[in-house]
């Protein structure tokens, strides 16, 4: 006769919950990182540091180019070294660099200081994961996705929040309370950690690499994808509050409201794209077509926006389509899973969120390249419609390529290659 009565939990898996409730509160910080430099502080940081609109593009891609760096490093290791002993290890570099920031004064030393600190962030992320698959096995799409759109505050409480508390307070003391949270995380992590540390398994990791990079749709997937988080990400990070007060006319706070509401949106669609990708059934590949199509009239209808001159309402639904496939991680995660065998599933997820970065990045190098040429008709830091209207035309043309990519997808599942 079986007992039904639920077993008692031992002492080593309690401090385990802990530390995993810390790094949920750590993934908050994590998520908003992404959004606070430049995005919230563009003005407050050119100001104060002496520098240019393309150079705080350039430490916003910075961050990306480090965050995507840490899922290919350590996204190769988490099956051997544990969640805990990569959370010590990402969440202390985030800490660090997060309370390093609001003391710097130099554009160079914030860039260093962003590249550890986006480095941190991306490591917390991949110990999450690993710590929902062990404490959470049976539960691992739903534990996730709570996790995920609880993230997706984050942004949400890096802008129009953000913005109202820098008027109020200044940038530096604002940062400052940002990076004193995960301190206090990760001093009750180190705390606790005794016990809950796995030790380092045995095994290679060459052969999964091989079966990630020799997939063509895998990789298909990956880049298409990439396109529709690097269009999101500008506006969310880089651009869209300063083209909003640049060429639409619309003051510091109501810009930051429109971009805050971005964030929210994302965060909700989070909820709902496993229930998306179920009703489409069979017809996975028209779904994503659809999505990288949205991407794509998102950047022309940003276009046409800003050379209709003060076409606020129509960039701000340009803002909107673009956002909404920005929701579908999970969704593009889990059709990632079909493409690969289970044994690579997790660097399958990894190198989409690589992929990603690069391409945030990339899209944040184009941004600064466009400011950069269009420096010399800016007045008091103000540049002209043109400035952004190039800057979504050549957001068009990388969407444009994506939904072409899209076209040539094989989607069919390979449980075990």
């Amino acid at each position: 006769m079986t007992n039904s009565l639920p077993q008692p939990v031992d002492s080593a898996t309690r401090r385990k919950m802990i530390i995993f409730l810390c790094a949920v509160v750590l993934d908050l910080f994590t998520s908003m990182s992404k959004v606070l430099i430049p995005g919230s502080l563009f003005e407050a940081l050119g100001r104060d540091l002496d520098c240019s609109a393309a150079m705080l593009t350039a430490i916003g891609s910075a961050y990306m180019y480090s965050y995507a760096a840490s899922q290919l490093c350590l996204g190769l290791f988490a099956d051997r070294f544990g969640g805990v002993r990569i959370l010590l290890f990402g969440g202390t570099l985030f800490a660090v660099g997060s309370l390093a920031a609001p003391f710097l004064n130099s554009p160079y030393t914030m860039i260093v200081a962003r590249i550890v600190t986006a480095f941190g962030a991306g490591t917390v992320f991949i110990a999450i994961a690993k710590m929902i698959a062990d404490l959470f096995p049976q539960k691992f799409a739903l534990v996730m996705g709570c996790v995920m759109f609880l993230g997706y505050f984050g942004p949400v409480i890096g802008g129009f929040p953000t913005v109202y508390l820098v008027e109020r307070f200044t940038w530096r003391p604002v940062l400052g309370a940002y990076g004193l949270i995960p301190v206090i995380c990760m001093s009750l992590v180190w705390l606790l950690c005794r016990g809950t540390i796995k030790p380092v398994l045995p095994g290679g990791t060459l052969d999964r690499v091989k079966t990630i990079l020799g997939n063509r749709d895998g990789l298909v997937l990956f880049v298409c994808s990439g396109v529709v988080f690097g269009s999101f990400y500008a506006i969310l990070t880089s651009i869209g509050q300063k083209a909003l007060e640049d060429s639409m006319g619309l003051g510091r706070f109501a810009a930051s409201l429109v971009v805050t509401s971005l964030g929210v949106l994302v965060a909700f669609c989070n909820l709902f794209t496993s229930g998306i990708l179920r009703l489409a059934g069979s017809h996975r590949k028209a779904l994503l077509v659809g999505m990288f199509t949205l991407t794509f009239l998102g950047n022309i209808l940003g276009a046409i926006a800003f050379g209709c001159g003060r076409g606020t309402m129509l960039l701000v639904i340009a803002f909107y389509l673009v956002t909404l496939p920005a929701g579908g991680f999970s969704l593009f995660g889990e059709i990632a899973k079909t493409i690969y065998p289970s044994s690579c599933t997790g660097l399958a997820v990894a190198t989409l969120n690589l992929v990603a970065f690069v391409f945030i990045a990339l899209y944040g190098n184009l941004a600064g390249v466009v400011l950069h040429c269009f420096e010399a008709q800016a007045v008091n830091g103000i540049y002209p419609a043109t400035t952004y209207m190039a800057m979504f035309l050549g957001f068009s043309a990388l969407g444009l390529l994506g939904v072409v990519l899209s076209l040539f997808l094989r989607l069919r599942q390979n449980a075990e290659g």
